[in-house]
């Protein structure tokens, strides 16, 4: 988390209006899934407060459903390619059904 704080400053210091950013955590929240659970809510929470805009990827295939759905409610939102097409799920949808 701090390593996100961190750059943001850099890049600021530099005239730069933000960081853009992109991977995939798939292998990581595998071998991880604890820390990973903690660390997608932290740093989420706060990304949305920091000039970060962040693209996050994983494979449905390698990942088991209740962790599909954590990921899912720790990204504002979240894009899936299913069978019948792209749909979009908000954080809050899957939130509320946990309420």
């Amino acid at each position: 988390i701090d390593w996100w704080i961190k750059r943001e400053k850099e890049v600021l210091g530099q005239e730069f209006s933000g960081i853009r950013v992109a991977g995939d955590g798939t292998d990581l929240f595998n071998a991880y899934v604890f820390k990973m659970n903690l660390y997608e809510k932290e740093v989420n929470n706060i990304i949305e407060r920091m000039k970060i805009k962040a693209i996050c990827t994983y494979s449905l295939d390698s990942i088991d459903t209740p962790n599909i759905l954590n990921i899912i409610a720790y990204h504002r939102f979240t894009i899936v390619n299913r069978d019948l097409g792209w749909e979009v799920f908000r954080a809050s949808e899957i939130n509320n059904l946990f309420v």
